[in-house]
């Protein structure tokens, strides 16, 4: 997501995209596990100390800054918030972490009490969105064709689509090529999805049109504060089609 830097990936075998897969599963057992925990008045503080207790325990490799709630507009927020959170508050929690050296890289929205009208469809456009771009990505089709599917989805809730955020491949490195876009700006939009890569499938989206700003700190949010949502998939791409690995 907004990503600055990444590495070029290779091909992967079948055993090493078993060695993601891994990975993923056991970033998707914790998220599963911490969801009870997300309520009115948590501090994301005691959270992130839990969720390292059982990363460890599965002898994954993660850290506090890869715990991230993505609150009041950001996507990549300040390091340290500790701020409990309120009732009415929405927001994605993104997390990553390694396992023997693989990475694996998941997100989800989140509403804390009942949402409101405009917050459900956000929400709803958020999950929509992941669940269209796992059905319509494959191998040898050109990336428009995601682009194209991700604009229709989300104008049946009214909801724009964010530019300069993305998704990408994953691996060794937490991000590597390609990169992929879901609006028009994206520079690869003709090219065939290749075969033999872990991806994650992440769209950005807000209720109104805005852009996202990098400030002096490395953080990125939305230029006017305007909330933004998303939810992260990771799928593997090889001969046989499309296998989704975590949500």
């Amino acid at each position: 997501m907004f990503v600055v830097g990444r590495q070029y990936a290779r091909r992967k075998t079948a055993l090493q995209m078993k060695e993601v897969a891994y990975a993923a599963a056991v970033l998707q057992e914790i998220f599963d596990r911490a969801e009870p925990l997300i309520c009115e008045g948590m501090a994301p503080g005691n959270f992130r100390r839990t969720v390292l207790r059982w990363a460890r325990e599965a002898g994954a490799v993660m850290s506090a800054e890869q715990i991230n709630f993505c609150r009041q507009g950001y996507i990549h927020p300040p390091l340290g918030d500790d701020v409990p959170l309120q009732k009415g508050e929405i927001f994605t929690l993104d997390m990553w972490l390694s396992w023997q050296g693989w990475y694996a890289d998941l997100a989800r929205p989140y509403c804390v009490g009942m949402p409101t009208n405009d917050q459900r469809r956000l929400l709803q456009a958020a999950l929509s969105c992941q669940e269209c771009t796992i059905q319509t990505i494959c191998p040898g089709k050109p990336y428009l064709s995601l682009v194209q599917a991700v604009e229709k989805e989300a104008q049946k809730y009214n909801c724009y689509v964010l530019e300069d955020a993305c998704g990408h491949g994953i691996g060794r490195n937490l991000h590597e090529d390609p990169l992929i876009a879901f609006t028009h700006a994206g520079q690869n939009l003709f090219d065939p999805i290749p075969s033999g890569l872990v991806v994650t499938l992440e769209v950005a989206l807000s209720l109104k049109e805005c852009s996202l700003v990098q400030d002096e700190r490395g953080c990125v949010r939305s230029s006017d504060g305007t909330t933004v949502l998303y939810a992260e998939a990771m799928v593997a791409l090889d001969d046989n089609g499309v296998h989704v690995l975590g949500r």
